[in-house]
């Protein structure tokens, strides 16, 4: 409120001086806060400014007022027989203080925000620029809402001129330019637009939004009213002190917990202490720990001292420490010492003290858990100084955000009330139902802006801090409520006159809302996913309920798990009573799987609507039949029509229906995913595996592919075993090497001969008719380098010598001469005799041959036979990268045998540890770096073993050459050869990783036992992934399969001479995991089946299974801790197999006799 004052009059000035008193004791000064009252309503003027941007008064009764005044007083000391009206004490005072301010400087301020929104963009958001400063304006273009021929008069930000008023007196003795002194009648009157402030004669707010209370609207007219003039508090009270009115939280300091109003109780042990988190830049925003210090005079705003006499008032509840507003709930704030003074300041330790029972509010003695136990007034001569609370008083910035939710919150818990009016009213008032429309609109769009900052995205970022604050006082399930009140129950079609209209924007600003409050924040969706079949039943309506359904079911894995699973069933009943939109089965696919995990109780649930085991069960009509009528056709039966369509038909006449099939499959396979055995079941069923094409690519990975337990074992390029290992005579050989056979090695020997032989006669180059002489051969060479057969570098550098003169472009080799007797006319007339199983393209014949147009340019360039050319230079390549991996295992061969020669390996010190030993390693090597790194770079200073074999040919440009060809296979191999050998020293590094040292006999051992045991721990945990398809099916040897593995891992947990090694790899590889669930699966099935006479021989096979279970955790067990300790955990599901006699109380005794955890 900007004003406009005269010059001051000396003969008011002087009566005020002559009475020996301070001027400013009395006038009305810029900056002093003042409360305006109206004494023909009676009432206060006041304003929310957040919510509702209206000027009111609040009706009150008759209030005697003082000579002197309610804050006249220095101290607020000697107000405690202030009588009080009611209605004050229902709402906040402080939104009745006002401050008057020159029009200088409100013209000055409003100038320069003008100018640094022009120049300067301001980085505050939208909702902390509206939370600034507010003037009463006038506003002439908008009509009163209760008074014709009026101004409406509202709170504005910057309104220029529009907020400038001048003060005048009602009474003719007081002329213009005298001083204006507090407890005087004045009117406001707007030189601008020539209205004054008058008293309305209508109610402004609805009796749902006023809380009982009546409030009139304040309104621009040409009579105004004479309004009361009072001041509230001091205006040179010093800064950081508690005044009365402020918003504060008590910490307890011994406990680090703030004061916390517990749920609605109003009583003082209902009060209790609570840890608030603080967001990212320290705050805590917490509105359900905040508390108003008030004085016994509400209208005092002076500075409590530690002799006043407050009240403490909760935010939320607006009740204060006691039941009822009398002298019980009066309190004194005392220091712990005199030396504090007599203010109190933020950030300081003070007590509370009960004035009427003189005890001290604290913990009660004894209180294990502070945060469980209500707080209490003990009586006492002193205080205790383990109950001191620390004064916080709040900033203005967090006050802002806590004035604005306290205003706007009990607006919002009295919404429903108004709709359940709407909804249920005979005759629809058209003017009532807009404006709660628009009411009950703006409130949940001021809560949603609060939640966002929208500075750098159009969609605005969410506010953690500020979304918790709204989950923590109930907003989600006041808005949720709302939402049930207008939930529809026809499609919207029918939704055509203003009522519905009415409640379809309420719906849309608080799905609105309800997304702001759940984006990006685990915690609020937790809480609002509780209330999804609230929004589920509501999609399809045009309420934007889809936008929040995506929101949750996108949040979080565990989200999705913790959601109940009856949200299945209600999309599934959805399906089935309003039609088949894609829409629900879109929210079937993401609750059945969420990124790549499944969730397994959503699949089995929506496996039992889809294909139901009980034959009374109603038929199934969400998904479509489908059949094949060719190997490549698949048709899809229209359910309106009963004609079967083509997929691409299907898309063409029906796109909605298309969708919807797709969608369907979708589902089926997120159903089945993870390995789900009984959905895959089910689906196989229903599906024939000839019907699955390209449209159903994910359902085949889920169902056929990806059905069986896949695990990563890379094979290792190089096992190096130490020389300090002793080998047995059964294991003499590298792991990398095989035996052979006297007759095998001759084989061998003659088949190489008669390669070499091949390709030497090839002379460098490669025609048509010898690429089909050698498609034969060079895979044999290919396979005897697989199986070792070249491991003498001679021998393998004359394979090479003759092989890369092969890559050779033909143009710019010589042609070659065969002479009779050559090893390849031989082969030739060989092949012309007897047709060589590799040539399968073109065989030439003896008539062929001799025709005159066999050696013609046409017939030598034939695409077939060019493409047999490069098919032979692919396998060259091929054999060549295989001679480069040859050269790699033997520079790796070098590196980790010349480690081990190294001082540094070998720790002569045997009573090291494992740990010990390597750290000492590390120590020697630290110490020794430079040294080995020179000797690391010597070791390949020298010509591998590819350089050598290569020596003499021009490899480099062979394998250019070939990438110019248009074979794409040739290409590719003849890059990667390229590149490898180029970059050996990266290969080499690369190769390290899948190097596996053994260097020592216990380490070999285990490796020898961890091979083994890998392999059956595989077969073990397929059986335990698929026990729900064979534990209950009579036919098949599956069970004795099972019951194979576990007699294994039992022999060699009984067999083995080192038995802590043996229950280390069986941990380590989660066997014992593996024969927990199977142990569980299988005394689940018998404690659940009763037994008959039909089923007692398949029951005693599921207890033979049982029995190797037994056994096995009794070797595991022994002197195992862990495994004890796994063990324990079973104890009860263990007695409940023995009192149903399917476990030997003997067993039970063995396992749990030697147990260190019992």
């Amino acid at each position: 409120m900007a004003t406009t004052f005269g010059s001051p009059s000396a003969d008011t000035t002087s009566r005020i001086v002559e009475a020996g008193q301070d001027p400013r004791q009395h006038c009305l000064l810029f900056g002093l806060p003042i409360v305006l009252f109206n004494q023909q309503l009676p009432g206060y003027v006041g304003a929310e400014g957040f919510g509702d941007l209206r000027v009111t008064l609040l009706k009150t009764s008759t209030r005697p007022l003082r000579s002197s005044g309610a804050a006249s007083s220095t101290d607020g000391d000697n107000d405690d027989d202030a009588e009080i009206d009611v209605e004050l004490i229902k709402h906040n005072f402080n939104e009745r203080v006002f401050v008057v301010l020159p029009a200088q400087q409100h013209a000055a301020s409003t100038a320069l925000q003008k100018y640094l929104i022009d120049h300067e963009p301001d980085p505050s958001s939208a909702l902390e620029i509206r939370l600034r400063e507010r003037y009463i304006a006038v506003r002439p273009r908008v009509l009163s809402d209760t008074e014709r021929d009026a101004m409406k008069v509202e709170l504005v930000a910057a309104a220029f001129e529009d907020a400038h008023f001048q003060i005048q007196s009602p009474y003719r003795h007081l002329s213009p330019g005298d001083e204006v002194l507090l407890q005087d009648d004045v009117t406001f009157a707007s030189g601008t637009w020539q209205v004054q402030l008058h008293v309305g004669h209508g109610l402004s707010v609805a009796q749902h939004s006023a809380g009982g209370s009546e409030f009139v609207e304040l309104n621009g007219s040409a009579t105004g009213d004479a309004f009361f003039i009072q001041r509230f508090a001091h205006i040179d009270i010093p800064p950081q002190c508690l005044r009365g009115g402020d918003l504060v939280r008590f910490m307890h300091c011994r406990a680090g917990a703030f004061l916390y109003g517990n749920g609605g109780s109003q009583d003082l042990l209902q009060v209790r202490l609570c840890h608030q988190p603080a967001d990212e830049t320290g705050g805590v925003h917490s509105v359900q720990s905040l508390w108003q210090v008030q004085h016994v005079d509400i209208l005092n705003g002076n500075e409590v001292t530690v002799t006043s006499v407050c009240c403490v008032r909760h935010g939320i509840q607006t009740c204060s420490l006691t039941p009822h507003r009398s002298s019980r709930c009066q309190f004194t704030l005392a220091t712990e010492s005199f030396l504090s003074g007599r203010l109190l300041r933020h950030d300081r330790p003070l007590f509370l003290k009960h004035v009427v029972t003189g005890g001290w509010v604290g913990l009660p003695p004894g209180a294990s858990d502070p945060t469980t136990t209500f707080l209490e007034s003990s009586t006492g001569s002193s205080v205790d100084k383990t109950n001191a609370f620390r004064l916080q008083i709040i900033q203005p910035s967090e006050a802002t955000e806590s004035l604005f939710l306290l205003s706007l919150l009990p607006q919002l818990q009295r919404v429903n009330d108004e709709l359940h009016h709407i909804l249920h009213q005979t005759v629809v008032n058209t003017h009532n139902l807009r404006s709660s429309t628009l009411w009950i609109v703006h409130i949940l769009d001021e809560l949603a802006r609060f939640c966002i900052d929208n500075r750098d995205d159009d969609r605005g970022t969410p506010i953690a801090a500020r979304q918790n604050v709204l989950v923590e006082m109930n907003c989600i399930s006041l808005v949720v409520g709302l939402l049930q009140h207008g939930e529809p129950s026809s499609p919207i079609s029918s939704w055509d006159d203003e009522l519905h209209g009415s409640i379809r924007a309420i719906c849309h600003h608080s799905y609105k809302l309800l997304v702001h409050l759940v984006r990006l924040n685990p915690k609020t969706s937790v809480v609002c996913a509780a209330h999804i079949g609230t929004f589920g039943r509501q999609v399809g309506f045009d309420l934007h309920a889809e936008a929040l359904v995506q929101e949750l079911l996108c949040s979080s894995e565990s989200l999705v798990t913790t959601i109940c699973d009856n949200v299945v069933t209600l999309f599934v009943t959805l399906l089935r009573e309003r039609g088949r939109r894609a829409e629900y089965v879109d929210y079937l696919t993401k609750l059945c799987q969420f990124k790549t995990t499944g969730i397994p109780a959503k699949q089995v649930a929506l496996c039992g609507h889809l294909f139901p085991t009980v034959p009374s069960s109603p038929p199934c009509r969400i998904l479509l039949e489908v059949r094949c009528i060719k190997p490549n056709v698949l048709q899809v039966c229209h359910p309106d029509t009963n004609e079967w369509l083509s997929i691409a038909d299907l898309v063409a006449t029906d796109k909605a229906l298309a969708r919807y099939f797709l969608t369907t499959i979708r589902m089926l396979s997120s159903m089945s995913w993870s390995r789900n055995y009984i959905a895959i079941h089910a689906v196989e069923q229903h599906f024939q595996r000839d019907a699955m094409r390209a449209a159903f690519c994910k359902l085949l990975a889920a169902v056929y592919v990806d059905r069986l337990p896949h695990e990563v074992r890379p094979r290792p390029k190089l096992i190096f075993v130490s020389p300090a290992v002793s080998l047995g005579p059964e294991t003499a050989q590298r792991p990398g090497h095989q035996n052979h056979d006297a007759d095998d090695r001759l084989f061998f020997v003659a088949l190489k001969q008669t390669l070499n032989e091949t390709l030497a006669a090839c002379e460098g180059t490669l025609t048509a008719s010898q690429s089909h002489l050698l498609l034969g051969m060079l895979p044999l060479c290919l396979q005897m380098m697989s199986f070792g057969c070249y491991t003498d570098e001679t021998e393998l550098k004359t394979l090479v010598q003759v092989l890369v003169p092969l890559l050779r472009d033909r143009s710019t080799s010589k042609k070659p001469i065969m002479s009779p007797t050559s090893t390849m006319n031989r082969l030739r007339n060989y092949s012309l005799r007897h047709a060589l199983p590799s040539t399968d393209d073109v065989r030439p014949t003896e008539a062929s041959a001799a025709s005159p147009m066999a050696n013609s340019p046409q017939r030598q360039h034939t695409p077939r036979k060019q493409h047999s050319i490069v098919k032979c230079k692919l396998l060259v390549c091929q054999i060549l990268t295989w001679s480069l991996h040859l050269s790699l295992d033997a520079q790796l061969d070098t590196l980790v045998h010349w480690f081990f020669t190294q001082s540094i390996v070998h720790v002569e010190s045997l009573a090291l540890g494992d740990n010990a030993r390597a750290a000492e390693i590390d120590a020697q090597w630290t110490t020794h770096q430079a040294p080995l790194g020179t000797a690391c770079e010597a070791l390949f200073r020298h010509a591998t073993l590819f350089d050598r074999l290569v020596h003499g040919h021009d490899l480099t440009s062979a394998l250019l050459s070939l990438l110019a060809c248009e074979y794409p296979a040739l290409v590719s191999a003849a890059l990667d050869l390229l590149g490898s050998s180029f970059n050996v020293h990266r290969e080499l590094r690369k190769h390290l990783d899948h190097v596996i040292v053994v260097p020592s006999d216990r380490v070999f051992s285990m490796y020898l036992n961890y091979t083994t045991m890998q392999a059956s721990a595989s077969v073990l945990r397929l059986y335990e992934e698929t026990s729900e398809t064979w534990l209950n099916v009579r036919a098949g040897e599956t069970w004795n399969d099972v019951l194979g593995s576990l007699l294994w891992f039992t022999d060699a947990l009984a067999t083995t001479d080192d038995l802590v090694q043996v229950q280390q790899l069986v941990r380590g590889l989660g066997v014992d995991d593996l024969v927990l669930n199977i142990t569980r699966s299988l005394g689940t099935f018998l404690l659940t089946t009763p037994r008959t006479s039909s089923n007692r021989v398949f029951l005693r096979r599921q207890e033979h299974l049982l029995d190797g279970c037994y056994r096995f955790f009794v070797l595991y067990t022994w002197h195992h801790h862990d495994a004890q300790v796994k063990l324990h955990q079973q104890v009860d599901f263990f007695k409940d197999c023995v009192a149903h006699r399917h476990m030997p109380a003997s067993i039970l005794y063995a396992l749990y006799h030697n147990n260190l955890v019992l």
